[in-house]
């Protein structure tokens, strides 16, 4: 099951972390059991002030990918 279908076209994003950063979004996305790119996503839309609620709304996908480490 993963994100519902919609019209819209997903774009793709590159984006360089330093270190730090990077072990911070695979560790909240290891605690919530949803993927790194899960958190970057919901972090954008926060940061452009369109997310629901909290930060872990129930919207999560069904599984999670395995981060690189």
């Amino acid at each position: 099951m993963g994100r519902p279908k919609t019209d819209k076209h997903p774009a793709r994003l590159t984006v360089t972390l330093d270190e730090e950063d990077y072990k911070e979004v695979c560790a909240r996305a290891e605690r919530n059991d949803v993927s790194a790119a899960w958190v970057i996503r919901r972090a954008v839309q926060d940061y452009l002030g369109r997310s629901s609620s909290s930060v872990m709304s129930s919207k999560k996908p069904a599984g999670r990918l395995e981060s690189r480490k």
